[in-house]
């Protein structure tokens, strides 16, 4: 059963442009042994259509990754409204 969170994290690259080498979360930090899925969400983030509008759309880039230890995580990197911050979204 997914456990989310929701909370925000620090992601490490050894090389950028270069998938994710680590991430922080909670002081503590998490190896990542292999990436195994990326995607982008553009989407409009409501759900009724009289009010989608281009403002409201997202810019994340997800990522799913197992780290060292043998765990499942996603995060993404939320580029919506000019900020830039990387959230763990759940743990598989």
């Amino acid at each position: 059963m997914p456990r989310f969170y929701s909370e925000p994290i620090e992601v490490v690259f050894r090389t950028h442009p270069g998938p994710p080498t680590a991430f922080i979360w909670r002081g503590e930090e998490h190896r990542i042994a292999a990436v195994e899925a990326m995607w982008q969400d553009h989407g409009v983030g409501t759900v009724n259509p009289k009010y989608a509008s281009w403002r409201l759309r997202r810019h994340r880039n997800y990522y799913r990754v197992r780290t060292d230890d043998r765990r499942t995580f996603e995060f993404y990197l939320d580029r919506s409204g000019g900020r830039r911050r990387w959230v763990l979204y759940r743990e598989l």
